[in-house]
């Protein structure tokens, strides 16, 4: 279903049908959100805030009234995709979950591009401190060069194992993994026999964490969320989440097994036993946290809350200042993003990518969506509140949400 497709005329106490309502009179006093992943948390916290859900209706469509123009008037506007969005003609008081620019934390080649010059020119961090596997732009001439550099080693090594990716796809799709020149071109060419429009311009080669911590001999990740409550000043908070657990046991001898290599819930969904197998493939931070006590990892029962996931928090505020002088300001702006980590086998965090809104999973034991967006509206009303009042933007209150420093 299209994210913007007309219902059946239907009034309710929590909702209002675009053929009749005066926006320009009322919109202040509601909100749009867009059907999908996120629609059920958005209504229950703007619902329980005294706002009233705007309806595009088969009525308002014959009559030929365009939601975009609706939209315009309300307090609260949440949408999947934010392409063609006219965020120029935002209004004084609304709000809306995207950032024009975010692609630039999202778009793996320009995330890539600005943390690297983080490193290298703001802070010059040592390598110890480098929080970005080493990422090169397949389409710029000097980098793909460098990345052949890389990979024409004689041969395969385990130590020099590179994932391709392409630049902007979500979910897993068209990712390989490559360790020596002729891999790699048979990989590509493969692609291009796929979509024949792929040229190199749309993939980047990113170092692949070869030794990463396993989970019971299974390859693992982190997907946790960074909320952008403001642009300008630019405001952070962290958000914890769930480990995202491969079907399959970890294999280097075989680098062409996805289930094996790639975490994302995309690619593993696809695997003949998944059904089965779906309880075990996230697991609660809690339950990661017995886990390493069980296994003699730590002896510090809370060390995700007082060590990884403070680390975790300071990597992702060091991407979003990569790119801070890059993002539109504007106090109207918020944006939730999904952030993935891989573990080294040392437990040293290294942030591999952001993606824009993050899937939602209906879980018995992932059940935080609902409270994480109900807080987020929390964050951003206060701060909106403080712009009124002229207030500093010091004391934000939030109980899951941890603010980052920057």
């Amino acid at each position: 279903r299209k994210t913007t497709d007309p219902v059946e005329c239907a009034n309710s106490e929590d909702e209002s049908c675009s053929c009749h309502v005066d926006v320009e009179r009322e919109g202040s006093n509601m909100y749009w959100v867009d059907f999908g992943r996120y629609q059920k948390f958005v209504s229950e916290a703007l619902t329980k805030r005294g706002l009233r859900r705007l309806v595009y209706c088969v009525k308002a469509k014959e009559k030929g009234i365009k939601i975009d123009s609706l939209r315009l008037y309300l307090s609260v506007i949440w949408i999947r995709n934010r392409d063609k969005f006219p965020f120029t003609r935002l209004r004084e008081g609304t709000i809306i979950n995207h950032i024009p620019n975010e692609y630039y934390l999202t778009k793996k080649d320009y995330l890539a591009g600005s943390v690297l010059n983080y490193w290298y020119t703001a802070h010059k961090l040592p390598f110890e401190e480098h929080f970005h596997p080493n990422t090169y732009n397949l389409g710029l001439n000097r980098e793909y060069a460098k990345f052949i550099d890389h990979i024409s080693e004689p041969e395969a090594n385990e130590d020099n194992l590179w994932i391709i990716k392409p630049t902007s796809s979500s979910g897993g799709k068209g990712i390989k993994i490559v360790d020596s020149i002729n891999r790699f071109q048979t990989e590509y060419l493969e692609s291009r026999r796929v979509n024949s429009v792929l040229s190199l311009s749309n993939f980047i080669a990113q170092k692949y964490i070869s030794h990463p911590m396993l989970l019971n001999g299974k390859k693992f990740d982190f997907r946790v969320y960074m909320l952008v409550a403001n642009t300008d000043p630019l405001i952070l908070f962290y958000h914890g989440g769930y480990l995202r657990v491969n079907i399959e046991t970890y294999d280097l001898s075989d680098i062409t097994n996805s289930f094996s290599h790639i975490s994302n819930i995309g690619i593993q969904k696809n695997h003949p036993n998944f059904k089965t197998e779906k309880h075990n493939s996230r697991m609660t931070f809690a339950d990661f946290q017995q886990y390493l006590l069980a296994n003699g990892l730590t002896d510090d029962p809370n060390y995700l809350k007082t060590t990884l996931e403070p680390q975790l928090a300071i990597k992702m505020g060091m991407a979003a200042k990569a790119v801070e002088s890059k993002l539109t300001k504007n106090n109207k702006l918020f944006a939730l993003f999904g952030v993935d980590f891989v573990l080294q086998e040392n437990m040293r965090p290294w942030l591999v990518e952001f993606t824009k809104t993050p899937a939602a999973h209906y879980d018995e034991n992932i059940t935080f969506f609902g409270e994480m967006i109900d807080e987020l509206f929390s964050i951003k009303f206060d701060i909106m509140n403080k712009f009124e009042t002229g207030d500093t933007f010091e004391d934000i209150p939030c109980e899951n949400f941890v603010r980052i420093p920057i």
